[in-house]
């Protein structure tokens, strides 16, 4: 456990050195991470999906992907592992406020991706524009250092799982419908 600790560590410092040294900024990464503040893009996102008849059904799925994942990530995995966030196991200063819940996994990337896998189902386009915002969001989390680089890959296949197991329910009702 210790060697993957120290791994994700050496990871963190090298990654948060790489993207300070990319000419975006702070302004961009902290703005990438508020938006991910209590999933609101996603949130807003899914009610745009709602107002349109053609796109009801999926905004409905990804609510729902959102939901599950809240659900895994929130509720049961951060409470139950509790992992200590970087800036104060390493005692430096986040770019954003500090959190009081724990950092594994990143919940910011977890819904993210929950909702990219959802977007590339409906839509190839707007899929891949969702995965490369959803990478951006969970490289922002690391940028702020609120998150380790584990933290953030344990988000994407969070994310990932929750809106697979409900694109693989939405299948199931349409296939039980059908028969």
């Amino acid at each position: 456990m210790k060697t993957l600790v120290a791994m994700d560590t050496k990871l963190l410092f090298m990654l948060r050195d790489f993207l300070m040294a990319l000419p975006f900024g702070e302004r961009f990464w902290t703005s990438i991470s508020w938006l991910g503040d209590g999933g609101r893009i996603w949130i807003l996102f899914g009610i745009f999906l709602l107002l349109y008849p053609k796109t009801r059904k999926w905004g409905i799925v990804m609510f729902a992907s959102l939901g599950v994942n809240a659900v895994l990530c929130n509720l049961i995995l951060k409470p139950m592992i509790f992992r200590m966030r970087p800036y104060d196991a390493l005692d430096y200063t986040p770019l954003i406020a500090p959190l009081s819940d724990g950092s594994f996994p990143s919940g910011h990337t977890s819904a993210s991706f929950a909702c990219a896998v959802v977007l590339w189902h409906m839509n190839r386009k707007a899929g891949v524009a969702a995965f490369v915002f959803s990478t951006l969001m969970a490289l922002s989390r690391i940028y702020v250092g609120v998150h380790y680089p584990f933290d953030v890959l344990a988000g994407v296949l969070l994310g990932a799982f929750s809106a697979y197991v409900v694109l693989t329910l939405k299948k199931r009702k349409r296939t039980n419908k059908i028969k």
